[in-house]
């Protein structure tokens, strides 16, 4: 939505997923290698490019680029609770043992990287 508004182009990095690859880091799992190329040919034609999916800092650090702008999604249920917010607190006090190594990886990089704080802005997506 926000790329539309922009008359810009929106990027999943989930479409760039090797499935194949047995590895348990997002990024290593990313085809970056292809994702560098699209992004070269879709900013000599879009004004703005919207990358969405998780570790995006990690993924323009690793391909030597930075972001202009920074929107997080935080995820709100009905009852106004950010349940992934308590997640990250139980996560940090070591109370939350994650087994899923994509909700982990999640979490490190939350604590690491802080996107929900370092944003520059915040859009609370309420769920049903």
């Amino acid at each position: 939505m926000v790329a539309e508004l922009l008359n810009g182009f929106r990027v999943g990095l989930d479409c760039y997923v090797d499935p194949d690859r047995d590895v348990t880091d997002y990024i290593e799992k990313l085809r970056v290698e292809h994702l560098a190329r699209d992004l070269d040919n879709l900013q000599r034609w879009f004004p703005y490019v919207v990358i969405e999916g998780i570790r995006v800092l990690d993924v323009l650090e690793q391909l030597g680029r930075k972001a202009t702008s920074r929107v997080y999604v935080k995820r709100v249920s009905t009852a106004g609770n950010w349940h992934d917010g308590l997640d990250l607190a139980d996560f940090e006090e070591g109370s939350l043992v994650e087994e899923d190594w994509l909700k982990r990886d999640q979490l490190e990089y939350h604590l690491r990287r802080s996107p929900h704080i370092s944003t520059d802005f915040l859009y609370e997506r309420h769920e049903a």
